[in-house]
């Protein structure tokens, strides 16, 4: 059987977070000031590729990062971490191996607008959001703590509760044929040794992936 890993997101020394506003120059990137428009629209669609209408949200407001166009770094986290889209944005070489391993069940968006705050111009190094939708029930809800999702308006079903990886059961049947998945629950990202092996050949160490423990497979 092979090795599961949840991926639990962009290793924080390598990335960098990105904030977003409609004016670029009116935003100081930091906590106290995130800014005018939050990239949560994507969790009012389903998962899938997104619509026209997250496009152009993404297109017509300004990612913004506080590093200089002599440091940047060659991946972002991903939109919102704790959202239904949790994607990462990162150079061509990176989203690559992403859609090289999803069986055709990716998107890949050029990010039109990156500021950098620091410098007080834009970005031209072109960055990519990548919007991996390949989707399995992986996770066992019935015995995993998720929690269901009561808003009407977010087409996410259920959300992780648990922090502890031991605490959740999977189904490994279901991802026998795949590299890198979504659970169709929770849209979670998961992987195996091959897309972790092809991710880390080219940047060593951009994510964490934690092991999903085979007395959990169910």
């Amino acid at each position: 059987m092979k090795n599961h890993y949840w991926i639990m997101g962009g290793n924080v020394n390598l990335g960098r977070a990105l904030h977003w506003n409609d004016i670029p120059e009116l935003m100081t990137p930091g906590p106290h000031n995130r800014g005018k428009w939050h990239p949560t629209l994507s969790d009012v669609v389903e998962l899938g590729p997104f619509p026209d209408s997250v496009i152009q949200e993404l297109n017509s407001n300004w990612a913004l990062t506080d590093r200089g166009l002599d440091e940047l770094p060659p991946f972002y986290g991903r939109i919102k971490a704790h959202h239904f889209s949790g994607c990462y944005i990162a150079q061509r070489h990176i989203a690559d191996v992403f859609e090289q391993y999803s069986n055709g069940e990716c998107q890949i968006l050029k990010l039109d607008n990156l500021y950098s705050v620091k410098d007080n111009v834009p970005v031209t190094v072109e960055y990519f959001v990548v919007n991996v939708y390949q989707a399995r029930k992986f996770l066992d809800i019935d015995r995993s703590p998720v929690k269901k999702i009561t808003n009407p308006e977010i087409k996410q079903r259920y959300a992780s509760q648990g922090n502890a990886n031991y605490e959740f059961f999977f189904d490994p049947s279901v991802v026998e044929d795949v590299h890198i998945w979504r659970d169709y629950h929770t849209s979670n990202w998961f992987c195996d040794d091959v897309f972790k092996d092809a991710l880390d050949a080219v940047l060593p160490e951009m994510c964490y992936f934690t092991p999903m423990l085979a007395e959990n497979a169910v």
